[in-house]
C-alpha cells in the first residue's frame, strides 16, 4: 500500500491552457507506525470484519493505511467491497473503491453490484446509494450469475425501484431471462412487488415474453392470486409496456385511465380509490393510501385539489405535495380543447414545430377516446331502463358509422407521415403498417431506440457509443428536448447543453466516424486495432471498463476529435454559436515580420472550452481513481488539436513581394493529431491514484513522471490474443498478417504463434497509365495472383 507520496495536483482541475508544471509523486518504502499494524494478520482480519459490519470508516481507513490489501478475502470469499455494499455502508465502500478495489469483482459469478442489489439490511435509499457509486466506477449491470440472474432481476426480486431506475439508466437489459425463462418483470410478480412492476412497465418491460414453462407475467400474478398486479398487467393499455413515458404519473393514469370493465355509478367512488392508490404507489407515495381514504378522496376530487386542499386533510409535505400536484398538471395536459390544438403554420421553418403538432395531436386523440369510454361506461344495459326510444331515426348510428370512416381516413393520413419521416433513414428504419392501438408505443420505441443510439448509457464521452451515427439525423425531426431527455446517462449538466445547442451535437456526430477511422489506421498493425463492436452496448465493447493503455488512447483520441469537428463546423459556418475566432484581428508580428489578421482563424479555443464542459461534465468525482485518469487522458487529447495550431499568410504586393502580410490561425490535419497521440501512447505511464484521492503518483521511481500531454493509465493491457469478453478482446483470428515482416504485422507476432492460413486471390489494378494530350489519362487493368495471409482462429 501507499505510505508517503509527494502532492500532486488533481487531473482536470486546471485550464487547458495552463503551463505543465505538475509534480507527480513516486512510492516511498517509508513506513509510518501506527497501532493497528502491530496486530497479527488475523486479528486485523477479524478488526476488518467488524468495522465493515458497523461501517467504521476510519477503522477501515487506518487498516488500508497499516498495510491490509483492499481486496483481502473474508467470509464466502467476499471482498470488503462486497461486504460493505451488501450492508448499505456508501461512505465506506467509496474509501474502498478509491484505495483500489475492484467495482467488477465477482465471486463464483457473483459480483459487487449483485451484492448490493440483494442488501436487505439497510433501507433502500443507502442501498440505491451503493448502487449509483458502483455504477459510476464502471460496474456492469449486465452480468449475470451462474443461473443467469442479471442484477436488474435481483432488485425486482427484492421490490427496489430506485435500484431498477439506476440499472436501466445505466444500460441493463430489460428483458433479460435466466435459466427458467424468467425476466426481472416476472421476478417483480412472483414476489409480489407493485411499485417494481410499475416501474418495470414505465421503463418498457415486454409483458408477452413467456418462461420455459409457457407463462406470461400476467398469467404468474393470477396464479399467485396477486389481484393488483393481475390489473395492472391485464390492462388493455399498450403504451405504458413498449415505450418511456414522460413521468410517473402519466403512466399510472395511462394504465388506470384504460378499465377494461365498465363501471357503474355505485362502484364508482370505491374504483376511484383503487385507481389512487395505484397512482400513489408510482410515486413513491404509497403512505398516502391511508390519509386518502380517512377523507374519502375520490379520483375526480383529486384532479381539482390544490396546495390548500392536501394540506387540510393531512399532506403537509412539500415534496409530497408537489409530487401530487405535478401529477395532476400531467393528467390535465390530456384533455385539452380542440380549439388550442397546435398548428403546424411552415413545416420549413423548423422541425420543433412539426413535433409539438404531433404531441398536442396525440393529446386529443386520448382525450377524445376517454370522452367515448365514459360515454359507453354510462350506457344503459337493456331496454327496460330506456324512458324513451332512442334514436328512432337512427341519426346517432349514421353519425358513428361516418366517425368510423373518419377516424379511418385520419389512420391513414397518419401512416402517409410516419413513412415519410421513416424515408429519413431507410436503411436503419423499415416500418410496417401497425393496428390503431399500437401507434402511440410504436412512436415511443422509436424515439427511445434512436436515443440509444445516439448515446447508449456509458461514460466514454456519451458519443462514442452509438450504434447508429446516422441517428443524429432523426433530432431534427423528434425535436432536440425529446432526443436529449431519452439519453440515458447523460447528468442534468449535459442534457442542458443538449437541448440548447443540437446544431453542435449534429456536428459532433459527423465527425466520430473521422476519430474512429483515425484510430485504427494508427493501429492498423497491432493486435489491437481500435476495433469496434456492433453488438454492444459501446463502440467498444468491455474495453474501456478496464483502466488500460489502449483506453487511455481512446479517451484521448475522441476528445481530440471532438474538439477538432467544432473547430472545423465553426470556422465553416455551420454552428450559430460560434464562428471564426473573434480574437484575431488588427496587427501582429513574428519571426518574419509584421503581418495584419485577415481571412478566417480557426476558432479552437471555443471548441476546448464546449468540449470540456460536456465531456468533462460526467467526470468530476473527488476520489475517484478513473475519473482522474479520464480527465487527464480528455485533456492530453484537446491539447494535441492545438498543437498542430499553424500561422498561414498570403503575400499582398508587386511581383509577389511581402511588403503586406495577411495571415491567420490554420489548424493542422487530423492525421498529425492521431501520429502525435500515437507516440504518447506508446510513451504512456502507469500510475496510481495517491492514499489523498487528488492525484497520480508513478509505479516506479525509474519511470519518468507524466506532463498534461502525456497519456496515463492503471491497468496492463491484455495481450489481445483470443477473444475474451470481460477484457474486450475481440481476438486476432482472421486478421491479415505479414509473412515477410518482423515488426508488430508478422504473422508471427500478430497470430500469437497459432499459425496462419493463406489463400490466392486475383487483384485488379491500373497499370501502364499515360498522359494523353491534351486532358486525359489512360491506363490499363492488370490483373495478378496474390497471396493472402490471415491468422487461424482459437482453438
Amino acid at each position: 500500500m501507499l505510505d508517503h507520496t509527494e502532492y500532486s495536483f488533481p487531473a482536470g482541475d486546471e485550464s487547458d491552457g495552463s503551463s505543465d508544471e505538475w509534480d507527480f509523486g513516486c512510492i516511498s518504502n517509508a513506513k509510518k507506525r501506527d497501532p493497528v499494524a502491530t496486530l497479527a494478520p488475523e486479528d486485523n482480519l477479524s478488526v476488518l470484519k467488524r468495522a465493515i459490519t458497523a461501517g467504521d470508516v476510519d477503522l477501515v481507513r487506518k487498516l488500508l493505511d497499516s498495510g491490509m490489501d483492499v481486496e483481502t478475502r473474508l467470509g464466502f470469499e467476499w471482498t470488503p467491497l462486497m461486504c460493505a455494499v451488501h450492508v448499505g455502508h456508501c461512505e465506506l465502500a467509496e474509501l474502498l473503491l478509491d484505495r483500489g478495489a475492484s467495482a467488477n469483482f465477482s465471486r463464483d459469478h457473483y459480483t459487487v453490484l449483485m451484492a448490493a442489489c440483494t442488501a436487505n439490511s439497510s433501507t433502500e435509499e443507502n442501498i440505491s446509494k451503493c448502487v449509483a457509486l458502483l455504477l459510476s466506477r464502471n460496474a456492469d449491470p449486465n452480468v449475470y450469475s451462474r443461473t443467469r440472474m442479471t442484477c436488474l432481476m435481483l432488485a425486482a426480486r427484492n421490490g427496489y425501484s430506485q435500484v431498477i431506475n439506476l440499472l436501466v439508466s445505466h444500460g441493463a437489459k430489460l428483458n433479460s431471462q435466466d435459466d427458467s425463462g424468467y425476466t426481472a418483470l416476472m421476478s417483480a410478480v412472483r414476489y409480489g412487488h407493485e411499485a417494481a412492476v410499475l416501474k418495470l412497465l414505465q421503463l418498457g418491460a415486454d409483458k408477452s415474453i413467456k418462461c420455459k414453462s409457457g407463462n406470461t407475467a400476467a398469467d404468474l400474478a393470477k396464479s399467485l392470486k396477486h389481484l393488483q398486479i393481475c390489473r395492472i398487467l391485464d390492462s388493455s393499455s399498450n403504451s405504458v409496456v413498449n415505450g418511456a413515458l414522460s413521468s410517473k404519473a402519466e403512466t399510472v393514469f395511462n394504465i388506470l385511465s384504460r378499465n377494461p370493465e365498465p363501471l357503474s355509478s355505485s362502484k364508482e367512488s370505491s374504483a376511484k380509490l383503487s385507481d389512487l392508490e395505484l397512482l400513489l404507489h408510482g410515486l413513491n407515495l404509497e403512505y398516502l393510501s391511508d390519509i386518502m381514504a380517512d377523507n374519502d378522496i375520490t379520483w375526480s376530487y383529486l384532479l381539482t385539489m390544490e396546495k390548500d386542499d392536501l394540506e387540510k386533510i393531512g399532506v403537509t409535505d412539500a415534496e409530497d405535495q408537489k409530487k401530487i400536484l405535478n401529477a395532476v398538471q400531467e393528467i390535465h395536459l390530456d384533455g385539452v380543447n380542440l380549439d388550442t390544438l397546435f398548428r403546424l403554420d411552415n413545416i420549413d421553418s423548423g422541425t420543433e414545430e412539426l413535433y409539438n403538432f404531433l404531441i398536442s395531436l396525440r393529446q386529443q386523440c386520448c382525450y377524445l377516446t376517454e370522452m367515448v369510454q365514459d360515454v359507453i361506461s354510462k350506457f344503459p344495459r337493456s331496454t327496460s331502463q330506456l324512458v324513451l326510444t332512442w334514436d328512432p331515426k337512427k341519426e346517432a348510428q349514421s353519425i358513428c358509422t361516418e366517425l368510423v370512416a373518419q377516424t379511418g381516413d385520419l389512420q391513414k393520413e397518419l401512416v402517409c407521415l410516419r413513412n415519410l419521416l421513416g424515408k429519413l433513414d431507410p436503411n436503419d428504419y423499415t416500418f410496417q403498417d401497425p393496428l390503431p392501438s399500437s401507434q402511440t408505443s410504436r412512436r415511443t420505441r422509436v424515439i427511445k431506440k434512436l436515443a440509444v443510439a445516439v448515446f447508449g448509457a456509458g461514460l466514454l464521452l456519451l458519443l462514442s457509443q452509438a450504434r447508429h451515427f446516422r441517428a443524429y439525423l432523426y433530432m431534427g425531426t423528434l425535436g432536440s428536448q425529446v432526443m436529449c431527455d431519452n439519453i440515458p446517462g447523460l447528468v442534468s449538466k449535459q442534457r442542458q447543453m443538449c437541448r440548447q445547442q443540437p446544431g453542435v451535437m449534429q456536428a459532433i456526430s459527423g465527425g466520430v466516424n473521422e476519430w474512429i477511422s483515425e484510430c485504427q489506421h494508427q493501429f492498423r498493425h497491432h493486435r489491437w486495432n481500435c476495433n469496434t463492436v456492433a453488438r454492444e452496448h459501446s463502440v467498444f465493447g468491455k474495453l474501456l471498463h478496464r483502466s488500460s493503455r489502449e483506453a487511455a488512447f481512446v479517451y484521448a483520441i475522441s476528445s481530440a476529435g471532438m474538439v477538432h469537428t467544432l473547430t472545423r463546423a465553426c470556422s465553416q459556418g455551420e454552428l450559430e454559436s460560434c464562428s471564426c475566432d473573434p480574437g484575431k484581428k488588427g496587427s501582429s508580428h513574428d519571426t518574419k515580420g509584421s503581418f495584419d489578421w485577415g481571412g478566417c482563424s480557426d476558432h479552437v479555443d471555443h471548441a476546448i472550452k464546449f468540449t470540456q464542459a460536456f465531456v468533462d461534465a460526467k467526470e468530476k468525482k473527488e476520489r475517484d481513481a478513473r475519473a482522474l485518469m479520464n480527465l487527464h487522458n480528455n485533456r492530453a487529447g484537446r491539447r494535441a488539436v492545438k498543437r498542430f495550431m499553424t500561422l498561414e499568410c498570403k503575400c499582398h504586393g508587386v511581383s509577389g513581394s511581402c511588403n503586406i502580410r495577411t495571415c491567420w490561425l490554420a489548424m493542422g490535419d487530423f492525421r498529425q493529431t492521431g501520429d502525435y497521440l500515437r507516440t504518447k501512447y506508446n510513451s504512456a505511464t502507469q500510475v496510481v491514484m495517491n492514499r489523498y484521492g487528488t492525484g497520480f503518483t508513478v509505479t516506479h521511481r525509474k519511470l519518468r513522471k507524466p506532463t498534461k500531454n502525456d497519456l496515463v493509465y492503471f491497468e496492463d493491457s491484455p495481450d489481445y490474443c483470443i477473444w475474451d469478453h470481460e477484457s474486450g478482446s475481440v481476438g486476432t483470428g482472421g486478421r491479415v498478417c505479414n509473412r515477410t515482416s518482423h515488426g508488430a504485422d508478422s504473422c508471427e507476432v500478430m497470430c500469437c504463434g497459432r499459425g496462419y492460413d493463406t489463400s490466392r486471390v486475383s487483384r485488379t489494378t491500373k497499370c501502364e497509365c499515360k498522359f494523353q494530350w491534351c486532358c486525359s489519362v489512360h491506363c490499363r487493368d492488370c490483373h495478378e495472383e496474390v497471396d493472402i495471409h490471415t491468422c487461424k482462429a482459437q482453438s
